[in-house]
């Protein structure tokens, strides 16, 4: 005779379970669905061109957006579109978001960097300038971000020498020896600057201020052909720049 087995409530699960359970499963469910909307979005923010539709694209993509090489991109897009509108709390805070989320590229911290400055925190700018030289002490663009940095504060002795680092490692970097020779002609050290300008010019003919330096430069020194066969130069390429052309007037015609 066949034995019936009778049933034990004791292994059966609480409906409150069950529906809990399928409360939990049916939000993830449609969790993942939105952030997989959010991700097919990007787009949006990736391809967008105005620096307000950066903004508004971003915007609504990167609270949904799963894949973190996308979301670095859509902060890093986005920090950078305020900077442009000046807006600079609200890209430092998108540069906050992009080091919590990778904290190991240089340019991330070089771009936190700018916004300080330009907001005018000088003492955060260094902090976020050092880090970027000790994630990449082998790219010139730490060293002049941070030269730049350190001249803000007058710092000038450190500024030369992180011109001069950014150099040893690209000597041909029009930009720093444009910086340095800059620097060099404001501490008084014109012939030096004099070279630095040239090889500014030697490396990027179309780097206009480095003919109205160089020519300045050339009147500090007391060689007026040469300052003005630059400052006439440049102001065929610049004709509004009212300090060249004062110079200009008093160098005399001849």
């Amino acid at each position: 005779m066949m034995r019936i087995r009778r049933f034990d409530r004791r292994h059966m699960v609480p409906f409150r379970t069950v529906l809990l359970f399928a409360i939990a499963l049916s939000a993830w469910h449609l969790s993942l669905q939105a952030a997989s909307s959010q991700d097919h979005a990007w787009p949006s923010c990736r391809d967008a061109k105005s620096v307000p539709q950066k903004v508004e694209a971003c915007s609504r993509v990167i609270p949904g957006l799963r894949d973190v090489k996308r979301a670095e991109r859509a902060y890093l897009r986005r920090g950078l579109a305020f900077v442009e509108l000046r807006q600079f709390d609200q890209a430092i805070q998108d540069f906050d978001a992009l080091i919590r989320l990778n904290g190991q590229v240089a340019g991330y911290f070089d771009n936190r960097m700018n916004a300080h400055r330009q907001k005018g925190d000088l003492a955060r700018a260094l902090r976020d300038a050092d880090a970027a030289v000790q994630l990449a002490p082998g790219h010139a663009f730490v060293y002049r971000s941070r030269g730049i940095v350190n001249e803000d504060l007058g710092r000038y002795p450190d500024s030369i020498r992180d011109f001069s680092s950014g150099l040893q490692i690209e000597p041909g970097n029009a930009g720093l020896h444009m910086d340095r020779g800059r620097l060099l002609a404001k501490l008084g050290d014109v012939k030096g600057a004099v070279r630095d300008f040239t090889t500014t010019l030697s490396l990027d003919p179309k780097w206009n201020q480095a003919l109205k330096e160089r020519g300045m430069a050339y009147v500090a020194l007391g060689e007026p052909i040469k300052a003005k066969a630059d400052l006439r130069l440049y102001m065929q390429l610049e004709p509004a720049d009212a300090d060249a052309a004062a110079a200009l007037a008093i160098l005399g015609p001849n």
